[in-house]
């Protein structure tokens, strides 16, 4: 993970943990060959995807802002 501050140098943290799209292979092909109820529906993948739509939206409203807009709950400084 890095973390990025204006003008400043970068932050490099190490983040263990494991693969999720390997995990998430594991699950699906376990549902397949085992029978194993599958731990999400067809209701919350498409809720994800409006989701990930709505964020593409907003992302590319936001194409050539130069800084990125600070939190509301943000103190006095920080961004």
């Amino acid at each position: 993970l890095e973390e990025h501050h204006f003008g400043k140098d970068t932050i490099y943290h190490e983040v263990k943990g494991e693969n999720h799209f390997v995990r998430m292979g594991e699950h699906f092909a376990d549902s397949v060959l085992n029978g194993t109820p599958l731990r999400y529906d067809l209701t919350d993948a498409a809720n994800n995807a409006r989701v990930l739509e709505a964020l593409d939206k907003a992302a590319r409203a936001q194409e050539g802002a130069s800084e990125p807009t600070p939190h509301p709950g943000a103190g006095p400084g920080v961004n």
